[in-house]
């Protein structure tokens, strides 16, 4: 009994030495590798790249009149296509700008006053008060005055309108009619031979006659109103309306004759040159 139960015993802690044995064998590796594991040293993982920002999505244009539908490309996201800005409108072209400075200038005025210096065919002064219409034509009421000396000492006095025309810039053609009264005094007009009378002779006549006129010249006009401008050769005839004559210490036939005389130089046809003008306009 005694040796049956050390064999047992003998028997079971070899049994139990060989199920460690093989245990150990077939489980080695594997603890082994893990033990290895967990000795090596570790390592830090390599750091993550920063997510790329999204660019944020531009908002869409307000609609315009060219552009009122979305485009796909607004639909999608991507940015809206921003339309070129119309082109300034233009002014429209003031009348007469495109024929010159002094045409343009004139369609901005309205009305003009000027002064005159010229010979009619003597010396004369005159003032004008010019309408504006448009770039091209000017409507104008004058009045001039001048003396005269020939064998008869007269004063001509010359009221009326006329119309200018500008086919160009500067240059214009005009027509007119006026009023024109003239007077004359002479006194010892009758030889002393013939009377007696010497220096006591005196004479009086006046002649009124409407007349016709015409002319060409130029006529210069600065934005600020400024106008210089001259008719360079002009004519006016007229026809009598009315006449009267009165002297003393003279016959009827050397009465007579003054009359015509005077009444011969005031109805001749009259030559208008250099008439020059200067004024505003507004």
């Amino acid at each position: 009994m005694t040796v049956s139960l050390r064999y047992s015993r003998s028997s079971r802690t070899f049994a139990s030495l060989a199920a460690y044995a093989l245990g150990f064998t077939f489980l080695s590796p594997l603890l082994g590798s893990e033990a290895f594991a967990q000795a090596a040293p570790k390592r830090k993982p390599a750091p993550r790249a920063a997510p790329k920002a999204t660019p944020a999505p531009v908002p869409a244009t307000a609609p315009t009149p060219e552009n009122t539908e979305p485009t796909a490309e607004a639909e999608a996201g991507a940015p809206a296509q921003v339309p070129p800005p119309a082109p300034a409108a233009k002014s429209a072209p003031v009348a007469g700008s495109k024929k010159g400075a002094s045409a343009a200038a004139r369609a901005k005025k309205r009305v003009s006053l000027n002064a005159m210096s010229g010979f009619i065919p003597r010396i004369a002064y005159g003032s004008m008060v010019g309408i504006h219409i448009e770039s091209h034509s000017i409507v104008e009421l004058f009045g001039e005055t001048g003396t005269y000396s020939w064998d008869i000492s007269s004063d001509r006095t010359r009221a009326g309108v006329r119309y200018l025309f500008f086919p160009g810039n500067s240059f214009f053609v005009s027509g007119g009619i006026a009023y024109d009264v003239m007077t004359g005094k002479d006194t010892g007009f009758v030889p002393a031979i013939t009377t007696g009378l010497g220096n006591n002779s005196s004479w009086e006549g006046e002649y009124h006659q409407i007349e016709g006129e015409f002319g060409i010249g130029n006529r210069w006009m600065w934005d600020f109103g400024l106008n210089i401008g001259a008719t360079w050769i002009g004519y006016s005839q007229g026809a009598m309306l009315s006449e009267k004559y009165s002297s003393t210490g003279a016959t009827p036939e050397e009465e007579k004759a003054q009359n015509d005389n005077f009444r011969n130089k005031a109805k001749d046809g009259s030559l208008h040159f250099a008439k020059f003008t200067l004024g505003f306009a507004f």
